[in-house]
């Protein structure tokens, strides 16, 4: 009897958690670097002896060594089983490239090509940092309820890796999984922050001379975590995607 009054308990918890979550409005504004004004969510391809370049349209117009790509302001909270599953597929006629962000600011997402113009086949690092944040008016740091998802190539969005910051205690994680186990659990577990500074560092090997690769990444706001709450309304965040090869 009393673990089955503990499993109500949590799924009054959950549910309870996920209403103060959708009557929330978080501000996922100013993905920019270096002090620009931008508004934009900016991409980067950093040379060493290698050449790349990026681009987000079919006829490759905007191919070059920097990109940037429009931020969701007032982003609202979301889950995994709510995106799009074909995301990859979405934007540009051809490709599927350039920015995908929902209409409603329930996730911010976008597909650009890497492109290898060396002469000789490279490693690939994909790395996404954070330049700045600022807390909101409560205090709550936006990075607990963050969720990022990367896509190579055309596949579905079940095929992402997820990367999300760890719970921060048990009792946080018993109110994560109780609310994924209503709404829809991840595809898969999710890959850890490298830390509240660096989300993610992949290395894809063997990029060939002329060869080109696409990433898809989607943001969201994870409404099932504990830290989904009231205390990030406000919150900022400025982020930086690179590509490096070697």
């Amino acid at each position: 009897m009393s673990r089955w009054l503990k499993r109500l308990k949590m799924m009054r918890i959950s549910k309870y958690a996920i209403v103060i979550c959708l009557l929330l409005s978080i501000v996922f504004a100013g993905f920019t670097v270096y002090g620009a004004n931008t508004g934009n969510f900016n991409i980067y391809v950093q040379e060493s002896d290698v050449s790349l370049a990026v681009y987000m349209k079919d006829d490759k117009s905007d191919l070059g060594a920097h990109l940037s790509v429009p931020t969701v302001e007032g982003m609202h909270d979301s889950t995994f089983t709510r995106l799009p599953q074909d995301i990859t597929s979405h934007g540009t006629p051809e490709k599927g490239l350039g920015t995908k962000n929902d209409p409603y600011k329930y996730y911010l997402a976008f597909s650009v090509c890497v492109v290898n113009q060396s002469e000789r086949a490279i490693d690939l690092i994909t790395e996404l940092t954070v330049s700045d944040s600022r807390d909101g008016e409560d205090g709550g740091k936006v990075i607990g309820a963050m969720r990022v998802a990367l896509v190579e190539g055309d596949n579905p969005l079940d095929t992402a890796k997820i990367y999300a910051l760890p719970e921060a205690n048990e009792e946080n994680q018993a109110e994560l999984d109780a609310g994924l186990a209503e709404h829809g659990r991840y595809p898969s577990e999710t890959i850890d922050f490298i830390s509240t500074v660096q989300i993610f560092n992949e290395t894809f090997k063997d990029i060939g001379a002329g060869e080109e690769r696409k990433f898809t990444i989607v943001i969201w706001l994870e409404g099932c975590d504990a830290e989904c709450k009231d205390a990030i309304f406000g919150a900022k965040m400025k982020m930086r995607l690179d590509f490096i090869g070697g």
